[in-house]
């Protein structure tokens, strides 16, 4: 009697990391924006290629680390 062949295995693909965007509303900083989330201010805007931390738009979206 032949063996059974084993199915191949293949390793699932990890699913990327759901992404979080935060829309600014109007009244929100930069700072307050990091307190809402855990984040450090200086890596929040260097994710959203922000050069000036105190500058940011309502409507803007951001991408959180």
């Amino acid at each position: 009697k032949p063996e059974p062949k084993p199915e191949p295995h293949h390793e699932p693909k990890p699913a990327p990391a759901e992404q979080r965007i935060h829309v600014v509303a109007p009244g929100e900083t930069l700072s307050y924006i990091c307190n809402l989330y855990g984040v450090d201010i200086n890596t929040l805007a260097s994710a959203n290629n922000i050069a000036n931390v105190n500058f940011i738009y309502v409507g803007q979206q951001l991408v959180i680390p």
